[in-house]
């Protein structure tokens, strides 16, 4: 028995052990971790990039075919065509030639205004004088008694009422003409319609100066808050 076990230890001192490692390639690669860490990290980018350099060719490809192919009617779901393209950019094109072929407008300034309503109503008063220095001579009426015939109620009243006719006759038909009255052709300023500097329509033009006469009663305030531009959409530009 002695003998038995005296050979079996015999036999394990002869016997050469290796690690399990030893020989299947793990011991190289932990040799030097440093290196695997680099190779590791350059395969990583490396995949990274070819995987980058698919997509963006599979995306062009993509396109390219969806814009070759026709899709009829649902050519809208799949983004603009080529000629809604080129239509959106003769469009703004169109409109960009438009704006610089439009002119310049300035609005009129205050003193401007009230020059020509001056002008305007010097020659309204003007020709009311004449008008009534007609009737005078017209109708042989002695000069002892013109100041009894011009202070009497009815001569007050019709020359009252023929001098609003013919101011609003003046002012509302002029107006809406390109030429205008003449004291605003005179100071070089004219009255314009807000929806694309168009000539005022008759309505328009009947409403300022209906405003403009209300204003008498209120001493003027309505005009210079400038009530009949704003209310009628008009504005006063110059020439």
């Amino acid at each position: 028995m002695d003998n038995t076990e005296n050979d079996i230890e015999r036999l394990i001192d002869d016997f050469d052990f290796k690690p399990i490692t030893d020989g299947l390639g793990f011991h190289h690669s932990i040799q030097n971790k440093k290196d695997v860490k680099v190779n590791l990290k350059k395969q990583s980018m490396d995949l990274q990039s070819e995987l980058e350099q698919r997509i963006s060719h599979m995306t062009a490809q993509k396109s390219e075919n969806q814009s070759s192919v026709n899709m009829g009617e649902l050519a809208p779901f799949y983004g603009d065509s080529k000629e809604e393209k080129e239509a959106e950019v003769s469009t703004q094109v169109k409109l960009f030639s438009e704006e610089e072929k439009s002119p310049n407008y300035y609005m009129a300034q205050n003193s401007e205004r009230f020059l020509a309503w001056v002008i305007d109503i010097t020659l309204i008063v003007t020709t009311m004088l004449f008008t009534f220095s007609s009737i005078i001579y017209f109708a042989n009426i002695p000069l002892s008694q013109v100041s009894l015939f011009a202070a009497s109620s009815e001569v007050l009243v019709s020359f009252l009422l023929l001098s609003v006719m013919f101011y609003v006759f003046y002012f509302s038909f002029l107006d809406k003409t390109h030429y205008s009255t003449l004291g605003k052709h005179l100071v070089g300023i004219r009255i314009v319609s807000h929806r694309g500097h168009d000539e005022v329509s008759l309505l328009q033009s009947l409403l300022r100066v209906s405003i403009c006469l209300f204003s008498i009663f209120l001493l003027g305030l309505p005009v210079m808050l400038k009530m009949h531009d704003r209310l009628t959409e008009t504005d006063v530009i110059k020439k």
